[in-house]
């Protein structure tokens, strides 16, 4: 449960060393427990077509028929579902294949800005653990604006999945005048939570 800025650094400080290091992220994506793979794969529906999510859920399926997955697993599956592999994918029933079928054309390949840490983030971050971390920022950002006295100030900020939803190792926040319209547009007092660097 993340309910406390210290609760938000301990989780950076989960994610750092697998956001940097593929072997030890799919090390520790083998080591899941059975419960944790069960809440990933209840996140991505399996009856309409979305790549990425699809992706996901053949791994944690995968995962929980006690298969190891490896970078190389990983590219299969998006090498599947990139040529719509109808024989693989047949399991799934006529409604996914259909829906698979209408998805419409991309010129590059669905996964091309996707590493395998964003692809796997959520099975290091769950929904409730993202419900728990943004309640824990907003308070920070209330907390910080009652405590320094800033008088029409707005706030703005990102937790552990990032501005474009990729997964990141730390959140941040900033304050701002309100009258700036947006934290863009504004100086800010800016806060980044993150794994403190040891040079």
């Amino acid at each position: 449960m993340i309910n406390t800025l210290e609760d938000i650094q301990k989780k950076a400080i989960e994610l750092e060393p697998i956001a940097d290091n593929e072997q030890l992220l799919f090390q520790k994506l083998n080591s899941l427990s059975t419960d944790s793979l069960k809440t990933a794969l209840s996140s991505y529906k399996r009856d309409y077509f979305k790549p990425v999510n699809f992706l996901r859920s053949e791994i944690a399926q995968k995962l929980l028929n006690k298969e190891e997955v490896t970078a190389e697993t990983v590219e299969e599956i998006e090498d599947k579902i990139v040529k719509r592999d109808k024989a693989y994918f047949s399991k799934y029933g006529t409604e996914l294949l259909k829906s698979m079928e209408d998805y419409p054309e991309r010129k590059r390949s669905f996964f091309n800005s996707w590493q395998n840490f964003s692809i796997l983030f959520p099975f290091f971050y769950t929904d409730k653990e993202k419900e728990d971390t943004n309640k824990a920022l907003e308070e920070l950002c209330l907390k910080l604006i009652s405590d320094l006295n800033l008088k029409n100030y707005k706030y703005h900020y990102v937790d552990f999945w990032g501005p474009q939803n990729f997964g990141q190792p730390f959140c941040w926040l900033a304050l701002y005048p309100a009258k700036r319209g947006s934290h863009k547009n504004a100086y800010q007092l800016f806060m980044c939570i993150k794994v403190a660097s040891t040079t």
